[in-house]
């Protein structure tokens, strides 16, 4: 009895131990190494005025481990002063992307005057793959760790409107007769409160013809405004048909409260050359989508890929025609980007849906007077548990080895229940068979008992 005894003992154990490898072997199994950077490493000196929300912004950049595929890459907020951040839970770095712009917002609606400091975690999806490393002994293995970055954001609460800024940097592309001139500026806004210049003097001085100056006035209602603490590159489309053809040095004067507040000379000259000999074209090389099935109130990231096969750069913006069980819901208007001659730019656009149901977004690009075609790009929103993600579970592997895993813990536990409560064998009926020694000694004895009748005649 002992034997059998340390037999299913041994059973026990054995069914125990498989168990639990299912259950935890996701877990075991070598995650890869998975990394990105952002820039700037820290947020520092930002002045945010009493009463106001401000935008910041930080790039996240793929690593080269990463390779091209899509990754998800999930933001928490640690500190005290951590409500005071407004910031999306995740962001994507689509397929093809090396980097992305992630912006949140300090919220100083509710602060007191003073300093604060709240630390932004950027942490990877993780995944499942194979390893294929050998160690000493000749075993597959390898170390597997989820990476991230923390960026910690120190911001201080004024009550005093601090204007603040810095004029650094203009550049522009060539162009044609007739056609706009594309000037850009670097400006970094210091303060805490909105700036953009009462105006800017552009000079134009033809190269072969000194006397020859065109001047163009950029009244402060056609500047784009900057954001506090934010260094952006703004973009400005001046109309240039008083330009006609030949080389141009160019300058600006930034005015402000009155007073010449900066004075930028190009780097590089302007070209204007002859009507046609620059041409505008793009196209789009690929669209898509996150996931293809989305569940109720699920946000859908739709990317396009354009491409400027022109001659000149050009503002292009991203249009996306939304339509739902086969008719028009509406239109989408996403970003506006300048793409230079020969590159590709990502434009992103987060679709909110309208309730469970099959839905087509046609996205295409226009820039100047001209559109790309368009891209039908479809997917289905259906409602949160359904089967699909079920199924969507017991595919993956993870959900297969924890459904195997809690299988076994069920078996194992149901047999020793029933050990525990002694219950007794099922006793199956046998016919044809050689009777026992018992059986034999009760037919004996039903022998040797006399009939009653033949007991009365005695």
């Amino acid at each position: 009895m002992d034997k059998k005894n340390k037999q299913k003992r041994v059973f026990s154990g054995s069914l125990i131990l498989a168990s639990l490898f299912f259950l935890f072997f996701p877990f075991l199994t070598p995650l890869p190494a998975k990394a990105i950077g952002a820039s700037p490493s820290r947020i520092n000196n930002v002045t945010v005025l009493r009463g106001t929300v401000q935008t910041q912004s930080i790039s996240i950049v793929r690593a080269i481990s990463e390779g091209n595929r899509e990754v998800t890459v999930n933001v928490t907020k640690r500190g005290e002063y951590a409500h005071y951040i407004n910031a999306p839970e995740s962001i994507i770095l689509l397929s093809g992307q090396n980097s992305v712009i992630y912006t949140f917002d300090v919220d100083a609606t509710d602060a007191a005057v003073g300093e604060y400091q709240v630390i932004l975690s950027f942490l990877v999806d993780p995944y499942i793959t194979a390893q294929t490393e050998a160690t000493s002994g000749g075993m597959s293995a390898g170390v597997g760790f989820i990476t991230g970055v923390d960026i910690p954001v120190t911001f201080t609460v004024s009550g005093d409107q601090v204007v603040s800024y810095d004029v650094q940097s203009m550049g522009m592309d060539d162009t044609e007769v007739n056609m706009p001139v594309f000037l850009t500026f670097n400006i970094h806004n210091t303060g805490n409160v909105e700036w953009k210049p009462q105006k800017v003097e552009l000079t134009f001085t033809d190269t072969s013809d000194p006397a020859h100056v065109v001047t163009e006035i950029v009244e402060s209602e056609d500047f784009p405004v900057v954001k506090p603490s934010a260094e952006s590159v703004v973009t400005v489309v001046q109309i240039a048909s008083v330009l006609i053809e030949g080389t141009y040095e160019v300058k600006a004067k930034f005015y402000y409260e009155g007073q010449v507040v900066a004075e930028l000379s190009s780097s590089s000259l302007l070209t204007v050359y002859p009507v046609g000999t620059l041409a505008q074209s793009g196209e789009l090389l690929s669209a898509s989508t996150n996931k293809t099935s989305y569940e109720r109130g699920e946000k859908v990231n739709a990317s396009v890929i354009f491409k400027n096969t022109g001659e000149v750069k050009v503002n292009g913006t991203l249009y996306i025609d939304m339509y739902k069980d086969g008719s028009y819901v509406d239109l989408l208007l996403g970003e506006t980007l300048a793409v230079d001659r020969g590159d590709e730019v990502v434009f992103s656009k987060i679709i909110e849906t309208d309730g469970p149901g099959d839905y087509v977004a046609s996205a295409y690009v226009k820039y100047s007077n001209k559109k790309t075609e368009s891209i039908d790009l479809a997917f289905s929103v259906i409602s949160a548990g359904g089967v699909g993600d079920a199924l969507s579970f017991a595919n993956s592997v993870w959900g297969l080895a924890i459904l195997i895993g809690i299988i076994v813990v069920i078996a194992v536990i149901i047999k020793i229940t029933r050990k525990k409560n002694g219950t007794s064998p099922t006793i199956i009926p046998q016919t044809n068979t050689i009777p026992t020694i018992n059986q034999m000694e009760a037919h004996k004895e039903e022998q040797n008992v006399l009939p009653i009748d033949e007991t009365k005649e005695n």
